[in-house]
């Protein structure tokens, strides 16, 4: 009869223990990683060229602020500037290289250091990029890229 009583309080402070850890775990996973999740699901669908998904992510008063080259404004400021942009690349490839955030998926920022790669003229540029994310109420209400616009604008430009 002892030994059940042990072998019980075991299992009770097993299970006990293992709740408190999924708790914690899952807590902290949609909480603080799961903002992260969202930019980089956001850029995944840019990449992807699934603009209209990636504009049901963005505030009716989201700023898409590409520093050296202007703002666009909402959602159809979103697929008007990217649809044009995208027009011109036969591949895009996006890659993160670091990231960090703060706040949460409702309300935070996310920052991250990106190679944004595309195939312009037949030819691959790689345009290092710093973003900003700023996310209110569960949607991204800024993005700000910067970047060198004279490679941009070079890639831009067809060969002679």
């Amino acid at each position: 009869l002892v030994e059940q009583g042990r072998a019980n309080g075991i299992f009770f402070f097993f299970f006990f223990f293992l709740f408190f850890f999924l708790f914690f775990f899952f807590f902290f996973f949609f909480f603080f990683i799961s903002i992260l999740f969202s930019s980089f699901l956001f850029i995944s669908l840019l990449v992807a060229r699934d603009i209209e998904t990636a504009a049901t992510m963005v505030s009716t008063d989201f700023e898409y602020d590409n520093v050296p080259m202007g703002k666009a404004f909402g959602p159809q400021g979103l697929r008007d500037t990217l649809t044009g942009f995208f027009g011109m690349c036969t591949e895009i490839d996006w890659e993160i290289l670091r990231q960090t955030s703060t706040g949460t998926v409702q309300n935070g920022t996310v920052l991250n250091e990106r190679e944004d790669r595309f195939e312009i003229h037949g030819r691959w540029v790689t345009l290092p990029v710093a973003g900003i994310f700023e996310v209110c109420d569960g949607l991204i209400t800024l993005w700000r890229d910067y970047f060198d616009k004279a490679t941009l604008l070079d890639a831009m430009t067809p060969p002679a």
